[in-house]
């Protein structure tokens, strides 16, 4: 079955091949520029959430760690980012993945509930952006039709 980014989720080759994969749709959860470590302490502190306004498909191997570090997940951080974890890997881990990257059992569950709220937070925003599309489209018609009968009226 195919992951949230279109890729079939199957990272069967061990963790080096949960680093590739950028591609992905545009649900939204994320950020616009990433927190580096390098920055000094007050201009991190602004910039600290940053992760939250670009599509999770769209995160940075930087905004997953920033993200981490919100959840609580901080032990996870130099794993994921030896690996390159980016938005869409982050979406289609599964159990085997969660096992190569041999975290701590605490650090496991927790990462699992966490990323299965981000897929349920993503699917959920797919879903709104769907209904406003239909939305959009359905006023569009009515404008159309009532611009018709109004043409219709002054012949």
């Amino acid at each position: 079955m195919p992951g949230v980014d279109g890729s079939s989720g199957d990272l069967s080759s061990g963790p080096a091949s949960l680093g590739s994969g950028d591609e992905g749709s545009g649900a939204s959860l994320g950020s616009q520029s990433s927190l580096s470590l390098s920055h000094p302490p007050t201009e991190r502190s602004k910039r600290s959430h940053m992760w939250q306004t670009t599509p999770v498909v769209d995160w940075s191997k930087e905004q997953v760690n920033q993200w981490l570090i919100v959840q609580g997940l901080e032990g996870c951080v130099g794993r994921f980012q030896e690996i390159g974890i980016t938005g869409p890997r982050l979406l289609n881990l599964d159990v085997r993945d969660l096992k190569a990257l041999g975290l701590a059992p605490d650090d496991k569950s927790k990462l699992k509930r966490k990323v299965k709220e981000l897929r349920i937070a993503v699917e959920k925003e797919r879903k709104q952006v769907e209904k406003e599309k239909k939305e959009r489209e359905k006023l569009q018609k009515k404008a159309e039709k009532l611009a018709e009968k109004a043409e219709k009226k002054k012949k």
